[in-house]
């Protein structure tokens, strides 16, 4: 592959003057490249390599496939490779496959076109004018489009005028090292001072011993770096060099110049040349950014740290909301039973009601609280969670259902809702209808209830129920209330289908009390009543005077 390029005095004798042993050269290059160098010669001599000799030695290049042409020949390659009449296309460069060329854009139209006609296609490639970009001043010439980078800065070494004394700034080979000062503490002649001279260019190094980078300074980017990029920190760390040691009675370079040896006045010794500041301690590189701080803003609570120890039974309308029972359905949620109103197992020891459902709700006791108060912690807690509007009641013992509604919809069925409400129902009268529609055994284990309830025996409330069968009756033996449940199998049974919020009462045995129990309750219940009544009789005061006595 022959690579090259011809000046014009060259260029005319190869056209002039090709030989056959250049010829035969010539056919064995496949890679052409037609270049020029810019040389001060006029429009004539440029024109006078015609076209005829152009071709004349193109013709030579038999064998080229691939064709380069720079900017100064484009003119003269197009006349060259332009036909004339009856000329073949094939006569030039016959074997050629790619055209490069810079400068304007379809100046070898009619090239390609006639070749392409022929059966030998050719790949044109145009390569545009070079041009500097857009954001280049600082990095580019503005009068060419070469990449311009200009010398870096460097500080003179004497701010004043000739003839002051300049360092040695000339480039110098390893075996030529350029002059240095003589050894010893005095650099100056004697009788010069430093400030007519200038300052010293600091303590000298060795020759070829590279500096170390300061940190102040930044890495040069490439000019074709965005404008504003970053670059790279300089690596290494700088120390200010020490200053020079100056002989008695020369100053340094930044301290006013020291007192002469003698004085008019006397032949006494100058005072003491200045001291140089210390150098100050070599810049150590950067080393990793501090961790950030900590956030000033209050940490985020996680719910299972905070809000989770907030039980889900606790008193209030704050603490969830209150779902209806078609709700608790659509969100397909079991609703969770108040501990307190759960049965209790058979050795379980937790908190739990105790009450014989034939009284008020004033004889409910708490299983925590003494056995002479009567139930009020827990009364405003939640029945369920999530809490609901409403629960319905069903229970093997009675055929009906007992409905309770929340006496406060932002709060939702208590435990207090539900025991009142239960107690109030069975203490409604029930119709002739339901003790009808019983069965014989049934009938007559409501009938014997009912003459029990009202009869003077212990742990019933006798005859303050009244005539007429009321729902408490249908309890038969089983008056204890033992809490409340969701029993799925029973709703199956009784409504073929599992509805929400409806749950099972679970009722138990009264326990039995025999005569000394009975008779040890009532003595306990009469020392009680006597003991109260003392009590008022002593702290009763007549503190009133007669109105006689007032006046």
């Amino acid at each position: 592959m022959l690579r090259g390029s011809l000046c014009p005095e060259k260029r005319r004798n190869a056209v002039r003057g090709g030989s056959a042993a250049c010829n035969a050269i010539f056919s064995t290059v496949e890679y052409l490249t037609l270049g020029h160098r810019a040389h001060s010669w006029s429009t004539e001599e440029h024109n006078e390599v015609d076209r005829t000799e152009w071709r004349k030695l193109l013709r030579s290049f038999s064998n080229v496939k691939t064709l380069v042409v720079a900017r100064g020949l484009v003119k003269e390659l197009t006349c060259c490779l332009r036909l004339d009449d009856g000329e073949l296309p094939l006569e030039l460069l016959p074997e050629l496959q790619k055209l490069t060329y810079y400068g304007s854009k379809g100046v070898f139209t009619s090239f390609i076109d006639t070749r392409q006609n022929a059966g030998r296609s050719v790949t044109l490639d145009h390569l545009g004018p070079i041009s500097a970009p857009g954001i280049a001043n600082a990095f580019y010439s503005p009068y060419t489009g070469t990449p311009f980078i200009p010398p870096p800065m460097a500080s003179p070494g004497s701010y004043y005028m000739p003839t002051v004394q300049l360092p040695d700034n000339a480039s110098h080979h390893l075996s030529n090292p350029p002059p240095t000062h003589p050894p010893g503490p005095q650099r100056f002649p004697p009788g010069i001072s430093a400030d007519w001279i200038g300052p010293p260019t600091g303590k000298q190094l060795p020759f070829n011993v590279p500096w170390g980078l300061s940190p102040w300074s930044a890495a040069m980017s490439t000019p074709f770096a965005a404008f504003g990029a970053f670059a790279p920190a300089a690596p290494g760390h700088f120390a200010p060099p020490l200053g020079p040691h100056l002989s008695h009675g020369f100053a340094g370079p930044y301290t006013t110049p020291a007192q002469q040896y003698a004085t008019p006045y006397g032949y006494q010794m100058a005072y003491q040349t200045p001291a140089w500041l210390p150098a100050p301690m070599a810049i150590a590189p950067p080393g990793p950014p501090p961790p950030a701080a900590p956030s000033r803003q209050p940490k985020r609570l996680t719910r299972a740290e905070h809000y989770d120890k907030i039980g889900h039974f606790a008193p209030g309308p704050h603490y969830g909301p209150v779902l209806e029972p078609m709700l608790v359905k659509a969100v397909g949620t079991i609703p969770n039973i108040n501990p307190l109103l759960l049965p209790l197992g058979d050795e379980e020891e937790r908190p739990h009601l105790r009450w014989n459902m034939l009284f008020s709700t004033a004889h409910c006791h708490r299983s925590t609280d003494s056995s002479h108060r009567s139930w009020s912690n827990g009364r405003q807690e939640p029945a369920t969670f999530p809490r609901v509007s409403e629960i319905r009641i069903v229970s093997h013992v009675f055929p009906w259902i007992i409905n309770v509604r929340a006496t406060n919809r932002a709060i939702g069925v208590t435990c207090g809702d539900l025991i009142e409400q239960l107690s109030d129902h069975l203490q409604q009268r029930l119709p002739k209808e339901d003790y009808e529609g019983a069965t014989g055994n049934r009938r007559r284990a409501i009938r014997d209830a009912y003459h029990h309830n009202r009869s003077q025996s212990t742990g019933v409330p006798g005859g303050q129920l009244g005539d007429g069968l009321k729902a408490l009756d249908w309890l038969g033996t089983q008056t204890m209330f033992g809490g409340i449940r969701l029993n799925e199998q029973l709703l199956l049974e009784r409504f073929n289908v599992v509805l929400p919020c409806l749950l099972e009462l679970v009722c138990v045995e009264r326990p039995l009390v025999d005569d000394n129990e009975s008779e040890d309750r009532h003595q306990a219940r009469r020392r009680s009543s006597n003991h109260t009544s003392t009590s008022r009789s002593s702290s009763r005061v007549d503190d009133y005077a007669p109105s006689s006595s007032r006046e």
